[in-house]
């Protein structure tokens, strides 16, 4: 009965000590995150690229929308708007919808992707559902100026994006292989 009484109480105890160290390890992160927005807004990029390309590389959605644009961009880091896809692709995987929004912008415009208005406006409209407002607004201008075929595809498109979450597999369908893309 003791030893058992023991085995509870270590078993209690290694569960307290396992959620003290997460709550740490997430307030580190939370830390890290609001250093690399200050570096941000100082114009500190290449600061601000470190501290959100660690966070993202830990699989933080916010830092990894940041990622993304700062690629795209070129802000602490050599411009790569391929790469700058892969990280919001990652992104809009895990619900980020601003991701979704800027992604449906390069889609629209081939910038680092190839062109298409088809994965633009679905991934418009999911950034839209996620409540992005800029996103609803670029789905209502784009989606007049497509043909009925393609809007019928783009909503499909955004139905099994919102049912599996793959916005990145049109990444990876639709971009070579990269040893620097996430």
């Amino acid at each position: 009965m003791r030893k058992n009484l023991f085995f509870i109480l270590a078993g209690v105890f290694f569960v307290i000590l396992a959620g003290a160290l997460l709550v740490n390890m997430q307030a580190k992160d939370n830390i890290t995150y609001h250093m690399g927005v200050s570096a941000f807004k100082r114009g500190d990029f290449k600061n601000a690229f470190e501290a959100f390309s660690a966070l993202a590389e830990k699989g933080d959605v916010r830092a990894m929308g940041a990622v993304g644009l700062m690629y795209v961009r070129g802000l602490g880091v050599r411009t790569d708007e391929a790469v700058g896809a892969a990280w919001l692709a990652r992104a809009a995987d895990e619900g980020d919808a601003e991701a979704m929004h800027s992604l449906g912008e390069m889609y629209e415009n081939g910038q680092g992707v190839p062109r298409s208005r088809v994965v633009a406006l679905a991934l418009y409209v999911n950034g839209e559902r996620l409540g992005n407002e800029m996103a609803r607004v670029f789905a209502l201008r784009l989606e007049p100026e497509m043909p009925a075929e393609d809007v019928a595809r783009a909503r499909r498109m955004a139905e099994r994006f919102a049912e599996s979450e793959a916005v990145s597999g049109i990444i990876d369908r639709n971009l070579k292989k990269r040893s620097d893309a996430p």
